[in-house]
């Protein structure tokens, strides 16, 4: 007999008085042609990692109700959106969004998520991080999607928003 079919044969009634079933080789054919793409790696990752922020951004506004925390999800029950405030970025927003930079990285992060940051600046001219999130894409309704959950929440609207984003003339007729 062939040296390899002895030595299948042995491990598999080695399987079978182990573990009293056996061996289906279908199963073993179904996970060598199933293993997980690349792809399918960083998916899980990115759920993985954005569970872990989504979590603890809930452990803290359990720890002090103010925090603010805003998710979208699209069709699939997948996360789009997840914007959020820290009390501090709140009360400052209560007091300095009447004038905010939006300013938007280009999916530069490993989640492939645009990072959004609302940025105003105090009394003394200090920049102040009012608001982030992190975002599908850079489109017009992911902007409005940020803003209008951040002014829902407040009550209050800026005055002026400078963007870096051709969008910026849409933002006055749409916020």
């Amino acid at each position: 007999m062939n040296q390899i079919l002895l030595e299948t044969l042995l491990q598999k009634k080695l399987i079978v008085e182990q573990h009293n079933h056996s061996l289906d080789v279908s199963i073993v054919e179904f996970e060598d042609s199933r293993k997980f793409t690349d792809s399918m790696i960083e998916d899980i990752k990115f759920m993985t990692v954005s569970s872990k922020l989504s979590n603890w951004l809930d452990s803290q506004k359990e720890i002090d109700s103010r925090w603010l925390i805003f998710r979208g999800w699209d069709e699939d029950n997948t996360l789009t959106y997840l914007s959020w405030m820290t009390p501090y970025q709140v009360e400052n927003w209560v007091k300095y969004s009447d004038c905010v930079i939006n300013d938007v990285t280009h999916k530069t992060n490993r989640y492939g998520m645009a990072l959004s940051l609302i940025v105003g600046f105090n009394n003394d001219r200090k920049n102040l991080i009012l608001a982030q999130g992190l975002l599908i894409d850079e489109s017009l309704d992911s902007h409005i999607w940020m803003f209008n959950n951040i002014v829902e929440a407040t009550g209050i609207r800026p005055v002026v928003i400078i963007t870096n984003s051709d969008l910026a003339i849409a933002y006055e007729q749409e916020i």
